[in-house]
Parts: C-alpha cells; structure tokens; sequence
C-alpha cells in the first residue's frame, strides 16, 4: 500500500496581523490526531472525528507558519493513496465548519487549548529566551 504525505494550505496572516491569533485559535480547533493515539474518534477535533473513522487515514496536524508579510495555514496528513481525496475533501469541509458552523463554546475551548499549549511550550529559561527574541525581531523591527 502506497502512501501520501501531503499538505493542505492557504495563506495564512504574517506576525503582526490581526487575524494571526484567531487563525491559531482555529488550528487549535483543527488540532491533530494519529491513528495510534488512544483518544481515536472520541478527540474534541471534528475533524479528528471525521477521518477516525476512515481505515486509510494514518495521521493529520494542522499548522501555522507565519512570516514577516503573510503566512501559511494548513493540514498536515498521511494517507493511503485512495484515501487522499477524501481527506482533503474533509479538511475542506472542516475549514468551512470553522466559518458558518461553530459554537461559542468551542471558540472559547479553542481558546483555552491555545493558551494551554503556548504555556508548555515556555516550560524553561531557553524556550523563554528564544520566544522573547521572536517577538522582538517580529514586532519591534
């Protein structure tokens, strides 16, 4: 069985952009799954719900990759190569979910992941330093 490494993207927003933190609050919801993760389809993620279901999806993770004038947003998967539209027809879908589709009570989970992950990734002094020179060479120049 041959597999696909793929990637899904639009552009995103660059560093100091407006609508850079609600597009890392979507990501957030969009989240990742792996087919060997124990939580499977009972993840918070839709998306994870949606494509757990399916034999041929292996693994997905949504990502944010900002510049200094735009960016890129997206979905990482590895699939199966007859499962390859599919999934992008599910992440698609996903993408549409997040605009016409959405509670505020999963904005506000969205949210709160976000601010979960950023604090463990500043889990120490080197983390903290090179997060302070980032904001510095991104906002300050």
């Amino acid at each position: 069985m041959s597999m696909v490494f793929g990637a899904l993207a639009v552009e995103g927003a660059s560093w100091t952009h407006p609508h850079n933190i609600p597009l890392m609050v979507a990501n957030t919801l969009i989240g990742q799954w792996d087919r060997t993760n124990a939580v499977g389809i009972n993840a918070p993620s839709r998306l994870a719900q949606s494509l757990g279901l399916s034999a041929r999806v292996q693994s997905f993770q949504a990502f944010n990759t900002c510049y200094k004038d735009t960016g890129l947003v997206g979905v990482y998967f590895v699939c199966e190569q007859n499962g390859a539209r599919a999934v992008v027809d599910s992440i698609t879908q996903q993408w549409i979910d997040l605009c016409d589709n959405i509670t505020e009570e999963e904005v506000e989970r969205g949210k709160r992941s976000l601010l979960t992950n950023i604090s463990l990734m500043l889990d120490g002094s080197t983390p903290i330093c090179e997060d302070i020179g980032r904001i510095r060479i991104f906002y300050w120049f």
